[in-house]
């Protein structure tokens, strides 16, 4: 009977390996998954950081632009 209990036991931890195994695989996917959103969000935070650079550069452009026009007026 000794045989059937180690066979029954080494069935189970072969059943749990497998379930820790698939644990395991989703997770790494899952981590890969939020890696490529973590990429895309800090592509889109460095896009976003270059318009407002260009978009401040543009306003004191246009801010002193309309400053000389208003000074040649009076």
């Amino acid at each position: 009977m000794s045989t059937s209990s180690d066979y029954c036991a080494l069935n189970l931890l072969l059943i749990f390996k497998f379930q820790i195994r698939t644990i395991m695989v989703e997770n790494i996917e899952k981590i890969l998954e939020r890696g490529d959103r973590i990429e895309l969000l800090v592509d889109k935070t460095a896009t976003m950081k270059d318009g407002a650079f260009h978009f401040k550069k543009q306003s004191k452009r246009l801010r002193q632009a309309l400053w000389m026009k208003n000074a040649k007026l009076l």
